[in-house]
């Protein structure tokens, strides 16, 4: 949006997503009702640069509305490119998502929002805790990860930011890629990355000059190599899993002090 400087803060956006039928003018999130928390409040999903709201529709289908909190650098053309090249791919991977450019009023200005397709799955990590000893199930997800990056690599995309919290799998065993801030599509090539992905799964030395159809390859080994090694020995997440942690197997100390490495020494 041309001229913003500041955006509003997650609870500015609360508070605006009382009222849809003010808040917004898409003909399916106005009127629609919001999600609420404990205090019934509209609830928010808070992340590095935007909160995210659940929205019933008017149209009858549930989309994710994510408000954004700080400015995101060339933010209309990079979702205008994703969106180009989105349109072309008709992959299962793929979530259906439109950006609005003034998608939500909010302390009265408007703000752009990107809605996006609700879907009803579970991430990553604790899909990967409640199957642990099912090694055909284990086996089986890491080849459809594999089959997943293969597919972007095909299309000149990549993510950007592949990491648990940003994979899903449906209840029929499909996976489902979530957060196109940061994807790569060709059109996007002179810009440069707006986020270095999720320290766990990134190369220490990924900068924001690191930008093109290949930046996922260090993050999908990381990935790839978890599920395929939980697949063989489930007790590695008992070894190096911790309650509460931001990751699979591998973290950035791993990385950056190959000597001390836990993964290393387990792998």
């Amino acid at each position: 949006m041309a001229g913003v400087i500041s955006y509003p803060t997650g609870l500015d956006y609360q508070q605006a997503l009382y009222n849809t039928d003010v808040a917004f003018r898409d003909p399916a999130l106005r009127g629609g009702a919001p999600v609420l928390n404990q205090l019934a409040m509209p609830k928010a999903i808070g992340g590095n640069f935007a909160s995210v709201f659940t929205i019933d529709g008017t149209d009858g289908h549930r989309w994710a509305v994510k408000c954004f909190t700080r400015p995101v650098p060339d933010l209309s053309l990079r979702y205008e490119q994703v969106s180009k090249a989105l349109n072309r791919v008709t992959s299962p991977w793929k979530v259906e998502f439109r950006y609005l450019q003034d998608g939500v009023l909010c302390q009265g200005q408007r703000y752009p929002v990107l809605k996006m397709e609700w879907v009803e799955a579970t991430s990553l990590l604790p899909f990967v805790e409640a199957h642990l000893w099912d090694q055909e199930t284990m086996a089986g997800l890491a080849e459809k990860f594999g089959d997943l990056v293969r597919d972007l690599s095909r299309h000149g995309i990549a993510h950007g930011d592949l990491q648990h919290g940003n994979i899903l799998v449906t209840p029929a065993g499909e996976l489902k890629l979530i957060d196109y801030d940061g994807m790569y599509v060709p059109g996007l090539d002179g810009l440069g990355a707006s986020e270095l992905g999720h320290p766990n799964y990134q190369s220490p030395l990924r900068t924001k000059d690191t930008w093109g159809p290949d930046i996922d390859r260090f993050s999908a080994w990381v990935i790839y190599t978890s599920l395929a090694a939980l697949a063989v020995d489930p007790l590695l997440w008992r070894a190096l899993h911790v309650d509460g942690d931001e990751t699979l197997l591998f973290h950035k100390s791993d990385f950056t002090d190959h000597d001390s490495s836990r993964m290393r020494y387990a792998l």
